[in-house]
């Protein structure tokens, strides 16, 4: 198996035979023991929602340096650019909650 695009919640693989969608695994790597669903497969890969936080920078071997304490973007006011906006376009309600 080949571990591809991991991230904190799950990873994508890659296997000869892969488990089915809504399989449970139990994979064990670089000291973690990673238990998720497969929530995805098509092919040889497979997509693996993890029950817990996954370490990523402990299972590829990096390390993280400190947490990101700057401004919190949500709370920043919005920037606009200055160019004007002539492509702009309102969705009726309907196809807006689409």
């Amino acid at each position: 198996m080949t571990i591809q695009n991991v991230s904190r919640r799950g990873f994508m693989a890659y296997a000869k035979e892969p488990p089915s969608r809504g399989s449970y695994i139990e994979l064990r790597k670089a000291g973690q023991v990673i238990v998720g669903r497969v929530v995805w497969a098509a092919g040889g890969a497979f997509g693996v929602r993890a029950q817990d936080d996954i370490d990523v920078p402990g299972l590829t071997g990096q390390t993280s340096g400190p947490p990101y304490r700057g401004p919190e973007r949500r709370k920043a006011p919005r920037r606009l650019p200055n160019a004007p906006c002539d492509a702009l376009q309102t969705l009726p309600s309907s196809e807006a909650d689409n």
